[in-house]
């Protein structure tokens, strides 16, 4: 992980946070959470008046190096739905 790290914040990157390693994104990692909740402190997923998103107890499940790239991750859908899904009990 080394290699990735930088002296300053990506210009990608949308933070409030200053960790004590800036890393340049390009490993896609694969992470389950408990939950997403709302977060006025993270910025996934903020717009204008409306929070960010946290994940409540995130794991993660792999690293994603063999089949994407950073450019090809998953980014934060801002539709209320994807939120208010995980509070529906799963069918199956």
């Amino acid at each position: 992980m080394t290699s990735l790290e930088v002296a300053e914040k990506p210009a990608r990157v949308n933070s409030n946070f200053v960790p004590d390693v800036w890393l340049e994104p390009a490993i896609v990692v694969e992470v389950l959470a408990d939950e997403i909740t709302p977060s006025p402190r993270h910025t996934a997923g903020m717009s204008g008046d409306r929070p960010g998103f946290a994940l409540r107890f995130p794991r993660i499940v792999s690293l994603r190096t063999a089949d994407k790239k950073a450019e090809d991750a998953t980014s934060v859908s801002r539709d209320p739905r994807d939120v208010d899904q995980q509070r529906q009990p799963r069918r199956g």
